[in-house]
């Protein structure tokens, strides 16, 4: 039992010295680990922004639009007339909403909403009847 335990002690240390090891020879400086955690901290940064919200109108589909003069971004409202359209860049939108019925279309335009990188706008809810 003892012969186990002390194989078992062993293990853990030679498995602890080659990870730092392997720390040691990966960054040689702190400036270098600093770096690394730059780059990963980059790769974890949101890059779009989104907005969100509610629409009654029923008997209708939905469909928004988020406008800024060069780019366009679609989406639609769920059949509970809920919305989640992300893929903006930061900047100032008009964001167009219409209810696409049978008989008729109605229309809803929220002007210079301001997107931002990494944040949900939230829109609300708007009633089409």
């Amino acid at each position: 039992m003892k012969f186990i335990f002390n194989l078992i002690a062993l293990t853990f240390i030679v498995v602890a010295v080659n990870v730092f090891d392997f720390a040691k020879s990966e960054f040689s400086s702190e400036e270098e680990i600093k770096k690394e955690r730059d780059i990963i901290n980059e790769a974890d940064a949101p890059t779009d922004g989104a907005i969100l919200g509610s629409i009654i109108a029923p008997n209708a589909q939905v469909v928004i639009k988020g406008s800024n003069g060069e780019e366009k971004i679609i989406g639609m409202a769920d059949s509970n007339g809920e919305f989640f359209i992300n893929g903006f860049d930061a900047g100032i939108y008009d964001i167009i909403i219409k209810a696409l019925s049978k008989d008729d279309v109605k229309t809803y335009t929220f002007e210079d909403v301001e997107i931002r990188t990494g944040e949900v706008t939230a829109l609300g809810t708007v009633t089409l009847e």
